[in-house]
């Protein structure tokens, strides 16, 4: 689901993580499938996404809505904007519950 649908001050913003990360889906959902999740890698790896700006009287909201703190850490990531205008703090959530070789959740399949 969107930030947007969680946070009504999202906004959204392309940008790319910096290297060091890849995405899996090895976050446990609560029908066991694998939610996605990124997670350290070589330096040679990389994750394409979208990052939300979220105002930060919305981002309570948002960590309760995600499960910061019970299915979800949190760390940050150094960002780097596609269009070359330098790079910048972002923060993700990392999974806490994972497991190898689970099936991604089916929304990911519809998404695409």
């Amino acid at each position: 689901m969107p930030a947007l649908s969680r946070a009504d001050s999202s906004a959204l913003c392309h940008h790319r993580p910096s290297t060091g990360v890849s995405l899996g889906f090895h976050q446990q959902g609560g029908d066991s499938s694998g939610q996605c999740d990124i997670v350290p890698a070589s330096d040679q790896s990389a994750v394409y996404g979208v990052i939300w700006e979220v105002a930060s009287h919305h981002k309570l909201t948002l960590d309760r809505y995600e499960g910061l703190n019970a299915a979800y850490g949190e760390t940050w990531l150094t960002v780097i904007d596609l269009a070359g205008e330098g790079q910048f703090e972002a923060q993700a959530y990392v999974g806490k519950i994972t497991s190898m070789g689970m099936r991604p959740y089916t929304r990911y399949k519809a998404m695409c």
